[in-house]
């Protein structure tokens, strides 16, 4: 491989355990043809802006955006030509609907899925709540369905792995000004744009390099699981 990645930082364990099922590297979606790699910093809802960066193989980025609704994101994606030229990263948001201040701050401690707090289901079993929003597994499914190789992944695992952690808050001027120079020096990304870029678009630019791994087949860099749906996800190795 001629593109080394750049930027991870060493850790002794996968940080997401719930994920026990690895993709054997045979069963890796072929993605030679593949020439676009998008990232989506998907809201939970078509209310807020979705950060959309598309780049190419040689870490360009050719397009940073924000769009609102799902159908935006699908006509764009059309717009990039066949589906098996393109691999798309989403990050998973956390859902809105959770009932309780209680689970809301619980769920910071839980990556996918955590227990409910209101009793068991029918099986005996903890009830589970999902911590994501329906919306990421609706268009990741939609995407399989539709040709893409989709990956779903959490943004905040893969920031921590790839050491992208600024000492500013995220949505600050000065945090993005801080992330937008950490992400042109670790991860190697070309044609950044030179004004200041929304924390949204940040995010998607660290979302399409979540694609480019998966998509140039960074084994060394980069493992995918798969969850129970059989959706691919994906989380940066520890460095080696």
């Amino acid at each position: 491989m001629t593109n080394e990645p750049h930027g991870l930082t060493s850790l002794s364990e996968p940080l997401s355990p719930y994920l026990s099922s690895i993709v054997p590297l045979h069963e890796w979606p072929d993605t030679h043809q593949a020439g676009w790699f998008v990232g989506l910093d998907l809201a939970p809802n078509e209310g807020l802006e979705t950060g959309w960066v598309v780049m190419d193989r040689q870490r360009r980025i050719l397009q940073a955006d924000k769009v609102i609704t799902d159908a935006q994101i699908l006509n764009q994606l059309a717009s990039l030509g066949p589906p098996e030229q393109t691999v798309v990263a989403i990050d998973a948001p956390k859902s809105l609907s959770l009932d309780t201040r209680w689970q809301q701050e619980r769920i910071r401690l839980y990556p996918f899925q955590m227990d409910s707090d209101t009793g068991l289901d029918a099986s005996g079993n903890a009830k589970v709540i999902d911590r994501c929003a329906e919306r990421v597994w609706w268009l990741a499914d939609t995407l399989a369905e539709r040709g893409y190789t989709s990956i779903v992944y959490l943004n905040a695992v893969a920031k921590f792995r790839l050491g992208l952690r600024t000492p500013y808050r995220t949505r600050t001027p000065q945090g993005c000004r801080a992330l937008q120079a950490t992400l042109r020096e670790k991860l190697g990304l070309h044609n950044m744009p030179t004004t200041m870029v929304a924390s949204a678009v940040l995010d998607g630019m660290v979302a399409a390099y979540m694609a480019w791994l998966v998509g140039t087949h960074h084994t060394d860099a980069v493992q995918l699981y798969y969850d129970e749906a059989k959706r691919f996800m994906a989380e940066p190795k520890e460095e080696h």
